[in-house]
């Protein structure tokens, strides 16, 4: 059947703009598979509705503190502060733990578990007295909340050699390695995860994907 002028010019103009639409979405498939933008796991259809625990090993180097690891969602999300305090005991003479970190919003229970009379001096980073309460023995508790992020350094005035430090972060998830460098961070929802460590006034980060029960992670010494 023949096509009058006008048909052809309306057919032609049609199958032109068709083209164009194919070359156009194979383009855009070709950026992908060449490595364009980055797609975060969140951003994907892989299931994120799991917690798990995230497993580490920080390697240190001679001389250098014990280090703070935190995680800090990489798509914002409410990770609510936990309700139960946690403990700074004094016995022997000492605060234990030493290094203390936790989040900004919670609440610290120290304690006198010894049979000696000690207090709680606690000051933030400019020298600025938070409090200062004197611990009966055997069993005298505290309890403080740290309503802002910093480091607080803890101290016993009636035994200079006890000291501790405090360390609240704004961060979703913290804790303190142990001697070895050991960490674990519980109940941590699924997604990626900014973790960052910190070694004293050292600090480096990396990205975490915790898509599994544990997910272990190795830091070495940068």
């Amino acid at each position: 059947m023949l096509l009058s002028v006008r048909s052809r010019q309306i057919f032609q103009a049609v199958s032109a703009r068709s083209v164009l639409v194919i070359l156009i979405g194979l383009g855009g498939c070709g950026s992908q598979l060449d490595g364009g933008m980055e797609t975060f796991p969140e951003e994907s259809e892989k299931p994120r509705g799991g917690r798990g625990e995230v497993v580490g090993h920080a390697i240190g180097r001679p001389g250098l503190p014990l280090s703070i690891i935190t995680l800090s969602p990489h798509i914002p999300r409410d990770v609510p502060v936990p309700d139960e305090p946690v403990e700074m005991d004094q016995y022997g003479r000492a605060f234990f733990p030493r290094l203390l970190a936790i989040r900004e919003g919670q609440t610290v229970l120290f304690r006198n578990s010894e049979n000696e009379m000690h207090n709680v001096n606690v000051t933030n980073e400019d020298g600025i007295a938070m409090f200062n309460i004197g611990m009966p023995f055997l069993g005298g508790t505290y309890l403080h909340t740290f309503d802002r992020a910093g480091d607080y350094a803890v101290a016993c005035n009636v035994h200079q050699e006890m000291s501790a430090t405090i360390i609240v972060t704004d961060r979703s998830f913290v804790a303190a390695t142990d001697r070895e460098g050991h960490f674990v961070i519980p109940n941590v929802p699924y997604g990626v995860y900014e973790l960052e460590i910190r070694r004293g006034t050292e600090r480096s980060s990396r990205l975490v994907d915790v898509d599994e029960t544990r997910t272990d992670v190795i830091i070495g010494a940068e």
